[in-house]
């Protein structure tokens, strides 16, 4: 038996890397967090995530007996360097990009309480803008059977122009990164960047007179 097999069973905590807040721990099939000042707004955009059954996202289920955010855990691997060898691929960056997109569609309708306190402070949502992810990095995608399945943490989530996760996501999955983290990403060699580039523009469906690599200083 593994030792993650033995800790979904006996219940034991198993811990986890990543996130704004140190001390993640997975608890059999829930992930369970400390809560930070933006958590209460984040936790009104899972529950809309979750009334608009948008399945690329950990719902939320409450807080535990020692005051930490409890999360439903997703099966799958995280993008982190090394990416799935999926991700390297055209195919792989296009269903990120979709997911991403998915998720838009999903928040859009989504009205924040009056005065909600996400990481960058209280902000109120302007016209055209969304509630955005805010990290929507590789590392913060689950993979499966080749496919992503869902974004997580959802701790930078705030008011924004939906192309401002887009264009974070191009910087950081073409990547338009240092030759190096491009390597610790699985490239052999640097890709073709403005293909891929054009990869996420045609499937997030950006206007053709959008430059998104002049909104990366945005955001």
């Amino acid at each position: 038996m593994s030792a993650e097999t033995e800790g979904e069973l006996s219940g034991r905590e198993l811990p986890l890397s990543g996130g704004m807040v140190a001390g993640a721990t997975k608890v059999g099939l829930t992930v369970r967090r400390t809560m930070g000042y933006w958590s209460d707004a984040v936790h009104c955009l899972l529950a809309h995530l979750e009334q608009a059954r948008f399945v690329g996202s950990p719902r939320f289920l409450g807080i535990d007996e020692k005051a930490r955010e409890t999360l439903s855990w997703i099966d799958g691997t995280a993008a982190t360097r090394p990416w799935p060898t999926e991700l390297l691929t055209d195919a792989g960056l296009a269903a990120l990009t979709e997911l991403l997109r998915s998720y838009h569609h999903a928040i859009a309708d989504f009205v924040p309480p009056k005065n909600s306190r996400w990481a960058i402070g209280i902000a109120e949502l302007k016209p055209g803008e969304i509630v955005c992810h805010g990290d929507p990095g590789p590392w913060n995608s689950i993979w499966r059977d080749g496919r992503p399945v869902a974004l997580i943490d959802y701790d930078s989530a705030h008011p924004a122009p939906p192309l401002h996760d887009v264009a974070y996501l191009a910087w950081n999955a073409v990547p338009f990164r240092p030759d190096d983290i491009v390597q610790q990403a699985g490239f052999v060699a640097p890709p073709n960047r403005m293909r891929r580039l054009k990869v996420i523009t045609q499937n997030y469906d950006v206007p053709e007179d959008v430059d998104l690599l002049d909104i990366v200083d945005e955001v």
